[in-house]
């Protein structure tokens, strides 16, 4: 799907800190000028599966991001304990 002929200066547009629910982003292609709208939603979606079905090279070996938060917090922590007594003088 080609882009509308109709333009639109970009740089007149305000900035934003945050994208509204229901409103679309504009996407191309700059090989072929090619593009498309996806929902915030969509591409939200689409980013979390990515990066929940992408593995990495970590220490443990290849690992999903949710398999390696999992190893993680399936370790037990041991940290060494110090007891502060007091005699209750000051």
């Amino acid at each position: 799907m080609s882009l509308p002929e109709e333009s639109v200066a970009a740089n007149t547009l305000p900035e934003v800190t945050t994208i509204p629910t229901g409103k679309k982003l504009i996407f191309t292609d700059p090989d072929t000028n090619e593009g498309g709208i996806i929902t915030l939603e969509n591409l939200s979606k689409q980013i979390l599966q990515n990066l929940t079905s992408q593995t990495f090279a970590l220490d443990q070996g290849n690992l999903t991001l949710l398999q390696a938060l999992n190893q993680l917090n399936s370790k037990r922590f041991k940290a060494n304990s110090y007891i502060i007594y007091s005699d209750g003088s000051t």
